[in-house]
């Protein structure tokens, strides 16, 4: 029999966020643990509701990112065969988890299962349908703002999935190693997806598994330069541990320039800029020592991870969270749709819409 448990981050999550996940998940037949990791919470209304339900808590002393308590819960269900990783703020679909289990039973080496993952705000509208990194080094969730029209409906390999939800191989984690517990917050999924895919493994689309997601509930009123300090921080320690050599040191060259231009301009990220790259500097030498033994199991090349990129744009305002209000998201969607079917139907009215754009 297939063991599947739910692992849980959380951090200050509210009791009617939680409450509405645990019945969620509560629904799923294939759920035979969960398991909540909590990142020395100081709001403990979230940990009093888990625990009137008797649901299994690991309370770390201190807040150490969310990798490193990914990597505690998933030591302790390593016995498991796959681990449903989740986000408190999400809120799975009835027959979820059987549908993300339908995919993994079709392929031998599938590291992950990406659903189809919907805004709590826009429930029209795609959070992620996978993850993806362009050819210039930026990580973003498939789909991300774009209305459902069908252009997801296939099962598809894709770069990565989200690790707000996620159905993981236990076996992959074993074999592909924790997640880097340096990066604290952000790219920590970009990251493994990435060095699962350099070593073969493989990530699908599930769209008949359907959740929800408070996207950024409790980060979205933390000022733009907070994100921003970690997200390009991490981007440029994720190219010293990953990216082929050849390009590594040009890329770094590169995207430093940028950042440090950004700054000569606005002047409200100069403060933000110096402080990544302390953490950067700080944390160069264990990102170069990870990498050598990161390369050394390389068998797939990096052009062949971005080429998922191919056609996917982001149609979703990262300081209003809320998808783009022109006809970007319909326009793209539509092109989705014509690639997906090949119908003239959908060519002329993407044509259209980008028109209108």
């Amino acid at each position: 029999m297939t063991k599947t448990a739910a692992l849980i981050v959380t951090y200050n999550a509210p009791e009617k966020i939680l409450k509405k996940l645990i019945k969620s998940i509560e629904v799923q037949e294939e759920i035979n643990k969960i398991l909540v990791v909590d990142n020395n919470s100081k709001n403990n209304e979230g940990i009093k509701y888990l625990k009137k339900k008797n649901i299994e808590i690991i309370e770390m002393k201190k807040n150490k990112g969310f990798s490193t308590a990914v990597n505690k819960g998933v030591k302790a269900l390593s016995k498991m065969d796959y681990i449903l990783l989740l986000n408190f703020d999400i809120i799975l679909k009835k027959h979820a988890v059987k549908e993300m289990l339908k995919v993994f039973d079709k392929k031998s080496k599938i590291a992950g299962i990406a659903p189809k993952i919907y805004l709590y705000d826009y429930p029209e509208n795609f959070d992620s349908v996978g993850t993806l990194i362009h050819p210039g080094l930026i990580a973003a969730n498939r789909g991300i703002g774009q209305p459902d029209i069908g252009q997801f409906d296939n099962s598809e390999p894709v770069f990565g999935s989200c690790f707000g939800c996620t159905l993981l191989s236990v076996k992959a984690l074993k074999e592909i190693g924790e997640l880097w517990e340096n990066f604290f917050l952000y790219y920590e999924d970009v990251d493994w997806c990435w060095r699962a895919r350099m070593e073969g493994w493989m990530f699908m689309t599930a769209p008949k598994a359907e959740v929800i997601h408070h996207h950024s509930f409790l980060l979205k009123n933390k000022p733009s330069t907070f994100k921003y300090h970690y997200i390009q921080s991490n981007l440029l320690l994720s190219i010293v541990r990953l990216l082929e050599p050849q390009k590594a040191f040009i890329e770094i060259a590169r995207r430093s320039k940028a950042l440090f231009n950004r700054a000569k301009v606005e002047k409200e990220m100069r403060k933000a800029t110096l402080s990544l790259f302390f953490r950067f500097f700080k944390m160069l030498i264990p990102a170069i020592l990870s990498r050598i033994k990161i390369q050394k199991r390389r068998t797939v090349k990096d052009s062949l991870l971005f080429g998922f990129s191919d056609g996917h744009e982001g149609c979703f305002s990262d300081t209003e969270y809320k998808p783009i209000e022109n006809n970007l998201p319909q326009t793209l969607a539509l092109y989705q749709k014509w690639t997906l079917t090949f119908s003239s139907k959908y060519k002329k009215e993407a044509e259209n819409a980008s028109r209108r754009i």
